[in-house]
Formats: structure tokens, sequence, C-alpha cells
């Protein structure tokens, strides 16, 4: 293993210690390309289902902090044990249950990873690989998992909303329904969740549903990106 290891582009010298010059290339090239992804990110769901934007605008903080600890623990076993352990203790207050989000995630880490190496070229292809794919996406329906007659609805209200309750609901009168998103703050909260095989024209039923449930303050809001239609 350590000699697959020794065949990687190495960013420290005879001393052990960092190469400053080569380091500073790696975090720029890490920047730009958490810019990049972050562009990437809002193209592949600029028409199809709503995003997460606080994930994408954190790649151009998240690629070059990732970097970093890649560089720094590449070539030391003890430090790479004690990242487990630091990193066992984090936890986000709001799970990502999207698993496309979570895909952008793991491919932040791999081109930071690519970066942390200097393997550009992979990096290059990763980037153009996820570009290409975006773009048919946006152009050609059938790509599209959101087309087949699904609505997205989005709740958003002042006071907390019960996903489970919600859910459960919806559940009665509709198949399939499916959380996308949950979010809340101290004073905001925000549910978006989708549900499979349905038209426009179901959208006063599905309301009334709803309605039966939640505060009236709550605001909602219907989606249907098969026909780019919003209520």
């Amino acid at each position: 293993m350590f000699e697959e290891l020794s065949k990687l582009p190495s960013l420290y010298g005879a001393g052990g210690e960092v190469q400053l010059g080569k380091y500073i290339v790696s975090i720029l090239v890490s920047m730009f390309a958490g810019y990049v992804l972050s562009q990437i990110y809002r193209l592949y769901f600029s028409r199809h289902a709503p995003a997460d934007y606080g994930i994408g605008n954190s790649f151009l903080l998240m690629m070059p902090a990732v970097t970093s600890i890649f560089i720094v623990i590449q070539y030391s076993l003890p430090l790479s044990l004690g990242l487990l352990g630091a990193l066992s203790f984090v936890r986000f207050r709001t799970p990502i249950k999207r698993a496309e989000d979570i895909s952008f995630i793991l491919l932040a880490i791999s081109i930071s990873l690519c970066c942390a190496v200097q393997y550009f070229h992979v990096a290059l292809f990763l980037i153009l690989l996820v570009t290409a794919y975006s773009v048919l996406r946006k152009k050609f329906s059938f790509l599209d998992v959101f087309s087949k007659g699904t609505v997205l609805v989005t709740l958003h209200d002042q006071q907390e909303i019960d996903v489970d309750d919600v859910i459960s609901t919806v559940s009665k009168q509709f198949s399939n329904p499916s959380v996308v998103s949950s979010q809340s703050t101290d004073s905001y909260y925000s549910l978006v969740f989708s549900i499979e095989g349905q038209s426009d024209n179901a959208h006063a039923a599905l309301i009334a549903a709803l309605r039966e449930r939640l505060n009236p303050t709550t605001n909602i809001d219907l989606f249907y990106p098969g026909n780019e239609l919003s209520i």
C-alpha cells in the first residue's frame, strides 16, 4: 500500500514539509472547482426540482477545506485515525434527505481528493461529466426522474411543521409521498415533498387535504416539473 502511495504526486519536500507553492496551487484549483460545482448544482436543479442552495454555496468553502485535510493526513496514519475520531462528533441539525444532494457532496469530496494529490485531469473529467449530464437532463425530460406526473409541494410557516403528520395525512389520499428536504431555524420552518403519478388537475384536492392538518398561516406552493407549472 505504501508503495502505491509513493507513486502519488507529492506535495512534501525532502524535509517532510508541505511545499508551499504546490499547496497554494491545489487550494486555488479546489476553490475554483468548488465555484464551478456550485454552478453545476444550480444548473442541475434549474427546472426540475427545488434546490437547497445552501449546499451548493458551501462548495466554495467546503472543497478547499477538504483538500487541506487530505494534504495533511495523506502520509500520516496517526493523523488520519485522529481525524476519524474528531469527525465522529460532527452532527447536522437538519438531515440531508435527498440522494442527489448527497451525490453532489460526494462529488465535492472526490474532486477535493483529486486536487490534494494533484490529479487535476481526473477532477476535470468529473466536472465535465456532471456538467454534460446536467445539460442533457435539462434538455431531455426522459432523463429526469420528476418528469412522470410528479408534484412537488413546498410548505413554509413560522410555526413548527410536523413532518410525520403531514406525510401520514397525504398518504391516505395520495400514493408514494416522499420527503425531499426539511429545514428549520428558530423562527422559520419549511418542508418539501413529492408525490408521484399526479397531474396538475389534482392540486385542489391536495391543497384541501393539507389545509385540514396545517396551520392557517402555512404557505403552500405546488410545482409540476413535467409541464413547468407552478401554483
